[in-house]
């Protein structure tokens, strides 16, 4: 009875009151260095050397088990604003992926979902693999995908000494023909192939890059799955996939970056972080195990209320009516005699 009213007290907690996320938060100092990768001296195994908050307690990717999910009805459609529109964006390879500075854009908002507020998308960026078995931050049901996108938000009514960001996660898998919303982004990738290139993306739009059904997804409270590892992300990872094909990925595999030790130009790939522990966290979902999504269960408790008034009214008014008819009916009816002989 303890653990359950433990679990209930947790779900009241990260639901429906956002605002005591600040309770889960860590202070970070300014130990994290700028110059970590994800191999060698200053590679995964070391962060937490330099970067304490790194060995924390609810540290991000995370391993996602379907049948351990638990059904939020409060998950509502997530409000994207403007990612129709058409903008030129910087592309970089940054050494460690390839970001998208959405900033400059300064337009494109994430809200509702249950979310505590509004957020403006700063960056997005890529984790991909050196081949299609691997690549993804994020695991499902134990696959690991070649390619995971990461959009970054931040929170624009934030409360002081409170930091929250909300990362949006995007999992792709092999498709046998090239994705034609992606090839613009190819095409940038293939003049940035070492550390530092940057290039313009012209009229891009968010949307292309995002799947189909965005009503089924995750959530979770974790972190950022690199330095300096804060605490302070409400993640978003959504079920369905987008297709990307195998010449695709050879694109982002043929990137490099400057190894710090060597100096020497080597393969950007598998820059993608271990799987952290749960550490007791609950992972929520958008739809119970049957596949039936919050919006569903909203349209059937619609139904199921205009039902219960249409009978309301019927036993309210038609059936009295009926009632008496029936009985007036019953009053002129003959009597007839009878007798046993």
């Amino acid at each position: 009875m303890k653990m359950q009213n433990f679990q209930i007290l947790r779900l009241i907690l990260l639901l429906n009151i956002p605002q005591c996320w600040s309770i889960f938060t860590t202070t970070v100092g300014d130990t994290c260095t700028a110059d970590w990768q994800y191999r060698g001296s200053l590679g995964e195994d070391k962060w937490s050397t330099f970067c304490p908050q790194c060995k924390a307690n609810m540290q991000s990717p995370i391993y996602i088990k379907v049948s351990s999910l638990l059904y939020a009805p409060n998950l509502d459609l997530l409000s994207m604003e403007n990612y129709d529109s058409m903008r030129d964006i910087q592309v970089t390879n940054i050494g460690r992926s390839v970001m998208l500075d959405l900033r400059s854009a300064g337009e494109y908002w994430l809200s509702r979902g249950n979310l505590p507020g509004k957020y403006l998308a700063d960056q997005m960026h890529f984790h991909w693999g050196s081949d299609s078995s691997r690549g993804s931050d994020h695991r499902v049901d134990g696959r690991q995908f070649p390619l995971e996108m990461h959009i970054v938000y931040d929170l624009m009514d934030q409360v002081k000494d409170r930091e929250m960001i909300a990362a949006v996660s995007v999992l792709f898998e092999v498709s046998s023909e090239d994705n034609a919303d992606l090839q613009p982004l190819i095409q940038a990738l293939s003049l940035i192939k070492t550390q530092g290139q940057k290039t313009t993306l012209p009229y891009f739009m968010l949307s292309k890059f995002l799947p189909r059904n965005l009503k089924r997804f995750y959530r979770y409270y974790g972190s950022l799955t690199t330095p300096p590892c804060l605490e302070t992300v409400v993640w978003t990872v959504f079920k369905e996939t987008v297709k990307v094909s195998e010449r695709q990925l050879s694109v982002f595999r043929s990137l490099t970056y400057r190894d710090n030790e060597s100096g020497q130009n080597r393969q950007l790939a598998n820059n993608f972080r271990k799987i952290q522990s749960l550490n007791g966290r609950i992972v929520y979902s958008t739809e119970d195990r049957s596949g039936v999504t919050a919006g569903a269960f909203a349209a059937i408790g619609l139904t199921v209320v205009i039902l219960v008034i249409g009978l309301g009214a019927f036993f309210a008014f038609a059936w009295p009516k009926y009632k008496a008819k029936k009985m007036r009916a019953e009053d002129k009816q003959p009597i007839v005699e009878t007798s046993i002989q």
